[in-house]
């Protein structure tokens, strides 16, 4: 496609775009005014003022104690299971067993009044019986200062992580990251039902050399450094609903690959609900601009996040999500930005059967497109929009013990298909699920 013909194209999508964002706003208007009006009628009539700090409960900070430390040691254990697609591979699929878990260790250190102290530090090793190449060691280490009053909540946190994961459903493989970031939130109830949001923070990602993906260099691509800002008012109109209005100025800076660099500037509004109500999540909507640092053209996005769970009773939980708002694409072959468009929506059942057992179901399906045409794809020399789509469904059957350690007989499956040959792949994960809660 010549760049004319580009233009003229993008031109169009803009336009539609644009006449189509009346539409949205609506609808989720709508929408986030009928979970409000729904939540509200099914609320008791509590009241908004909090029980005094000095009546409030003081949990025991952890297991052990040593002086003034608390410590909880404990060993999380992942998904053990069968991989039907290691590699997530469209054909010559390969199959092993797959297992993950390692220790980790809580420690709490009260300060003074209600100052405290806080670290983790989680070990995790991810292990296939047959397939060498994607033994991984991984794990994350972050602390943090908590701090808090009747009307005033501060926490500072420090994070670094090392994982080996799919960064998303673009890349077909998994990739090594380290990630370290900083973060702070400031909550300060300024009068009556009316509460300031603050916060900031900052966050390094990088991939090692020499991780390639379709011929694309993903250190290149991933590496980068993000720095963000936010403030926001929430109204409690109820004791358990709250209105939501907030800003967000988010700068992104790429190492190698400065014509991505930008400025992205959101406000949403909506409604957050307690996870007590009948209702329980949120529903926000709003406009997101983004700026390029070389001067190129301002784009534009309506972004939407609904998590809403039905919560029955206390035994039985429905919910269900929808997610739209614009990403870079992690290959990022385009030229500009090289964003993508994503829209996911799902639903999700946790059932209690009978004594302790459960059940967990969900399905999920996800899209997303290139704003740009790419080519230079490892067995097609096109130049096209790539158009995903994903769809997935799990179910896990599991028995409780006490309330803090659970373990079940799981199976997912994801299928992924594409207008582009090369990324179409599908596969079965099944196994034993353990979680514990330390």
């Amino acid at each position: 496609m010549s760049l004319p013909r580009a233009k003229k194209a993008r031109g169009k999508r803009s336009a539609a775009v644009t006449r189509n964002l009346g539409t949205d706003l609506v609808f989720c208007a709508a929408m986030i005014l009928g979970m409000a009006a729904i939540v509200r009628a099914q609320e008791a009539p509590d009241t908004y003022d909090e029980a005094p700090a000095h009546l409030e409960p003081s949990p025991r900070p952890g297991r052990f104690r040593i002086g003034p430390l608390y410590w909880t040691p404990s060993f999380r254990i992942g998904t053990i299971g069968f991989d039907t697609n290691v590699f997530y591979t469209p054909t010559d699929r390969q199959a092993d067993a797959t297992a993950s878990g390692g220790p980790a260790l809580d420690l709490a250190l009260p300060v003074r009044g209600s100052l405290r102290l806080a670290a983790t530090g989680v070990l995790e090793y991810s292990y296939f019986f047959r397939t060498a190449s994607e033994r991984r060691l991984g794990g994350a280490l972050s602390g943090g200062l908590y701090w808090g009053r009747d009307r005033t909540r501060f926490e500072a946190k420090e994070t670094l992580q090392r994982s080996t994961t799919r960064p998303s459903y673009e890349v077909d493989r998994r990739v090594p990251v380290m990630t370290e970031s900083t973060s702070i939130q400031l909550t300060r109830r300024l009068f009556g039902k009316t509460s300031l949001l603050v916060g900031g923070g900052r966050s390094h990602t990088e991939v090692d050399r020499g991780e390639l993906f379709q011929g694309v260099d993903l250190r290149d691509s991933m590496t980068r450094d993000s720095y963000r800002g936010s403030v926001g008012l929430e109204y409690a109109f109820t004791f358990k609903t709250s209105l939501v209005v907030e800003g967000e100025r988010r700068a992104e800076r790429f190492l190698f690959q400065e014509r991505r660099d930008a400025d992205w500037d959101t406000v949403l509004s909506g409604v957050r609900t307690d996870a007590t109500a009948l209702i329980s999540g949120h529903a926000l909507v709003g406009r997101t601009w983004i700026r390029p640092r070389d001067g190129g053209p301002t784009e534009e996005t309506t972004p939407v996040s609904v998590d809403a769970t039905l919560n029955l009773s206390s035994k039985t939980h429905i919910g269900a999500t929808y997610e739209r708002n614009r990403s870079y694409s992690v290959l990022g072959m385009g030229v500009g930005l090289s964003t993508l468009r994503n829209e996911s929506m799902g639903a999700h059942l946790d059932k209690d059967l009978w004594g302790r057992i459960n059940l967990r179901l969900f399905v999920r399906r996800t899209r997303f497109h290139d704003e740009q045409p790419w080519s230079a794809i490892a067995s097609e020399e096109i130049r096209t929009y790539r158009r995903d789509r994903a769809d997935e469904a799990g179910a896990d059957l599991g028995y409780r013990f006490r309330t803090r350690f659970r373990v079940g007989v799981m199976a997912s499956y994801m299928e992924r298909r594409s207008n582009i040959a090369d990324f179409g792949v599908d596969g079965l994960l099944a196994g034993l699920s353990v979680n514990y809660e330390p």
